[in-house]
């Protein structure tokens, strides 16, 4: 026994050496890729190969000895940190050492085949021996599997943060909301670095399979599957989602920056830089090119959009611009999804077309025009200063303002502030064209605004000169389209001088009508070649327009010349697009050209003649405007016929251009005797009415004639002018008003008349500018007659300022037109009780008032005869009424009031 022990001790001390030495030989310098781990490999093959063999005392130790080393070498923090495989393996080979150990028990048989094999009786005393250090790594590696699983929820919650935030974030995008897309990506982004963090223990420490499943430890398989520590897999995030979100959250500031186009946020846009500089790939993606390049454009715009026309704020541009091309056409050469392919399509092109290609925009903006969209065509060459400095669009934006009908004057301000920054050369052709141009529109305007004759003239005058001057800078050249544009254009402007100056020599006139012909045949030519310019068919409707204008000065007969050439002008201006032609044709100038002639004396007379007319009838709508009591339509009417009658002493002598309308407008003059008459009549009735002679009116309406219904009715549907009609009802209202018998009847023909005048000037808009007081005068009439409230309000006014004679005066006109008007009649009365309270009436003015308002039909009206009848003295009377107010069914306060005086008198009597 002793000798046994003693053996077994020794092979204790041997078992406890070669375990020592196999420890120290399976733990080599550490491997440059750690893990994986030799000494683990070595520890899982041994495993491997003792489970293959069979299953006998030795290989039983075998197996449980290997997974006792396999456990601790699992569990080292630095190689291999796979703690829930190595509790796992320690724990089993504990259990199967301690299962063996209880098989042998004390059986010296039992351990006898041990004692053959030394080898394995060493391993099982050294893991006898290690058993408390191996129980103590157990715990250790619990303890830092609870560590590790509490990160694993950490990381859990953290990864459920981000990815609800990053839906969010999607969903905010998707609908526009950039703000909420910014909040959201800044907190993934958080949540990616708190991962990270929690996936990194210091420096150098990693928990490498925090997001990869453990090998399993069981030595079931030939080879232990290692994470690579260069492999993405063991990132807790990898980079590249963290690129992407930078991308996104750079567009989304990027986006929000312009959420107003015209006012863009420099501090988001800055903010979108920033977040893309934070994009750690080597090849930036796609989307974070895109955005790259859209930033430097807007940036570079933020720079020129203040200033189109500096220089230096282009220089400033310049390389935000080539930035911007450089980003956006690596992007396109980045590969594409699906989403980056919607993002680069159809305005990706555009805005590389934008920012590398002015002449783009000319092409774009010249179909837009030919299309008639000058307003998208002038937002086109405007955005294109932004990026190009280049002169064609500053002239080309001065010639489609005036196509919209822009202040030329302002436009022309525009034109010199681009000369000023040197954009455009002031001794150009283009500039000369342009600036002729806008003198040409700003007299057309002065003309076509405020009529030839006036204080305007000269003015206008001064700017056809100053057209004719800048056109005769560019020389002649008929193969020069510049040159035949600005021929055109001094035509129309000599044409535009006859209508203000009649007496222009006729040698000059001569000479511009040759010029307009020939570059009419020139620019016809051009006009018919492909692509020819919107200015060429414009410049030839101005050349018709002109020959048309200025045939009849130059030609002896000139209707044939004139008639064809404004018949080819409205062909070609037909084909103009825009709703505001670019050039104008003066009838006035042709009027005037034809006046002028030798041939035309008795037509000047007649012209002459007509305006002395129109005069005539202005004095007579002056009359009568001023008796309805409109003086200020009467003062527009007499300046009126004053400046007709001057004018026409003007066209006498030749020294005025007079206009056609003028001479068409056969409104007030057609039947001139007429026109006065009616005026005459409409003003002898309605001053009969302010004069309180009714009868004197209906004498007049009715042409001395005795009134009757049936005849005044007759009459009245013969009358033609609103002004008659509304004096017809005015004389007929007062006639009723005197009538017992027939006064329904009168009235209701009154307001027929008034009908009548207000539907006149409804079918009739020419009677408005003639009339402009009778619409409402004809509404107020209405309301005397179909409203007896309308005296009630009129009443109340005068009452508000203590004119009761005025105040009675309404109520009594109310009553005679409508008689069985009660609230008039209480109205009335009331006011008579308040007058009498005051002391303004007599007893007399009470009892006539009591006599005449007869048997009352209302109670308030037997309260207020009550109250007049006491101030007589007449109690007995005052108290009859007081009674018959009761039986008329009061309200409550009329109840209360009547009951109270009859209680009142009736002491007061009991007294006496």
């Amino acid at each position: 026994m002793f000798a046994f022990s003693n053996q077994i001790q020794f092979l204790g001390i041997l078992l406890l050496l070669s375990v020592t030495l196999l420890i120290g030989l399976a733990n080599p310098k550490a491997h440059a890729k750690e893990p994986p781990s030799d000494d683990l490999k070595k520890a899982h093959s041994g495993l491997n190969q003792s489970l293959k063999s069979e299953k006998t005392l030795e290989e039983r130790i075998r197996v449980a000895t290997w997974k006792l080393l396999l456990g601790e070498f699992a569990s080292h923090p630095e190689k291999a940190m796979l703690f829930s495989g190595a509790v796992d393996t320690l724990e089993e080979g504990s259990r199967e050492i301690d299962e063996i150990l209880k098989e042998l028990g004390k059986d010296r048989e039992k351990w006898q085949p041990l004692a053959k094999n030394p080898t394995i009786l060493a391993r099982l005393d050294s893991a006898l021996v290690r058993k408390e250090e191996t129980d103590k790594k157990k715990e250790l590696a619990r303890s830092a599997e609870r560590k590790r699983l509490e990160t694993l929820r950490q990381l859990v919650k953290t990864y459920r943060d981000a990815n609800s935030a990053m839906a969010i974030a999607n969903t905010a995008f998707q609908t526009g909301d950039y703000h909420t897309v910014r909040q959201k990506s800044e907190q993934v982004r958080n949540s990616i670095q708190k991962i990270r963090d929690l996936a990194a223990d210091g420096k150098e420490k990693k928990d490498w399979y925090l997001l990869s499943d453990e090998p399993k430890l069981d030595g079931q398989s030939s080879e232990l599957k290692l994470v690579d520590l260069e492999s993405k897999d063991i990132l807790a995030i990898g980079e590249d989602l963290l690129d992407h979100l930078n991308a996104l959250s750079a567009m989304a500031a990027y986006r929000l920056a312009l959420a107003d186009p015209d006012k863009p946020q420099v501090d988001l846009l800055l903010e979108a830089e920033k977040t893309l500089a934070d994009i750690k790939a080597t090849a930036i993606g796609g989307l974070a090119l895109y955005v790259q390049g859209q930033v430097a454009r807007v940036r570079g715009l933020l720079e020129t959009s203040p200033d189109p026309l500096s220089e230096t704020k282009h220089a400033k541009a310049r390389d935000f611009f080539q930035a911007a091309i450089g980003s956006l056409k690596k992007s396109a050469q980045a590969p594409q999804n699906s989403s980056s392919k919607v993002l680069f399509g159809k305005d990706f092109d555009v805005i590389l077309q934008k920012l590398e290609n002015p002449k783009w925009f000319l092409e774009v903006a010249s179909k837009e025009a030919a299309a008639g969209k000058l307003s998208s065509a002038i937002a086109l060459l405007s955005e294109g200063l932004n990026y190009h400095r280049y002169p064609e669009f500053a002239t080309q934006l001065v010639l489609l303002k005036l196509k919209t009908g822009a202040n030329p004057e302002k436009t022309r301000e525009y034109l010199e502030e681009a000369i000023k920054a040197g954009l455009v050369s002031p001794g150009s052709e283009q500039t000369h064209l342009v600036r002729g141009r806008l003198h040409l529109a700003t007299a057309s305007d002065l003309l076509f605004q405020h009529g030839s004759a006036g204080k305007e003239s000269q003015k206008a005058l001064h700017e056809l000169s100053n057209a004719q001057n800048s056109f005769q800078q560019i020389k002649p050249n008929r193969n020069n389209a510049n040159a035949s544009i600005a021929e055109a254009y001094m035509a129309l402007a000599q044409g535009y001088k006859i209508g203000i100056t009649p007496n222009i020599p006729k040698l000059e006139t001569q000479s511009i009508f040759q010029t307009a012909i020939l570059a009419t045949e020139a620019l016809k030519a051009l006009s018919k070649e492909s692509g020819s310019s919107l200015e060429v068919t414009e410049a030839l409707a101005a050349a018709y327009l002109a020959r048309g204008m200025l045939a009849p000065v130059v030609l002896p007969d000139f209707r044939n010349e004139a008639q064809a050439s404004l018949a080819a002008a409205a062909e070609v201006q037909a084909r103009l697009p825009g709703a505001i032609p670019g050039v104008r044709l003066s009838g006035n100038s042709i009027s005037t050209g034809i006046l002028q002639r030798s041939d035309s004396q008795i037509q000047r007379l007649a012209i002459q003649e007509r305006l002395l007319r129109e005069a005539m009838g202005k004095l007579s709508q002056a009359s009568t405007s001023l008796a309805l009591g409109n003086s200020a339509a009467a003062l527009q009417y007499a300046g009126s016929a004053y400046e007709g009658a001057e004018f026409s002493g003007l066209v006498e002598n030749g020294r005025a251009a007079v206009p056609p309308e003028s001479i068409l407008n056969t409104l007030p003059t057609l039947d001139a005797a007429k026109e006065v008459t009616d005026q005459a009549r409409a003003f002898a009735l309605i001053t009969a009415v302010a004069a309180g002679k009714s009868d004197k009116a209906m004498d007049f309406a009715m042409n001395g004639q005795k009134p009757a219904l049936e005849k005044a009715q007759s009459l009245l549907e013969l009358e033609e002018n609103p002004l008659v009609v509304f004096a017809w009802g005015k004389a007929l209202e007062g006639y009723a008003a005197l009538q017992k018998d027939q006064k329904e009847k009168w009235l209701s023909l009154s307001l027929k008349a008034q009908n009548q005048a207000g539907s006149m000037m409804e079918r009739s808009p020419g009677f408005r500018p003639r009339f402009p007081d009778l619409e409402i005068l004809i509404a107020q009439a209405k309301l005397r007659l179909t409203k007896p409230e309308f005296f009630l309000a009129e009443s109340l006014k005068f009452r508000q300022a203590n004119n009761f004679n005025d105040s009675a005066r309404c109520l009594n006109e109310g009553l005679a037109l409508h008689p069985l008007a009660n609230n008039l009649k209480e109205t009335l009365l009331e006011l008579e009780v308040d007058r009498a309270e005051l002391g303004e009436t007599s007893k007399s003015k009470w009892e006539e008032t009591i006599q005449s308002t007869g048997d009352p039909v209302t109670a308030k009206t037997a309260l207020l005869l009550g109250m007049l009848s006491e101030k007589t003295g007449a109690k007995t009377k005052a108290i009859e009424f007081y009674e018959k107010s009761l039986s008329l069914k009061p309200d409550e306060k009329i109840r209360v009031e009547a009951s109270s005086r009859i209680a009142l008198l009736k002491v007061l009597a009991i007294k006496q």
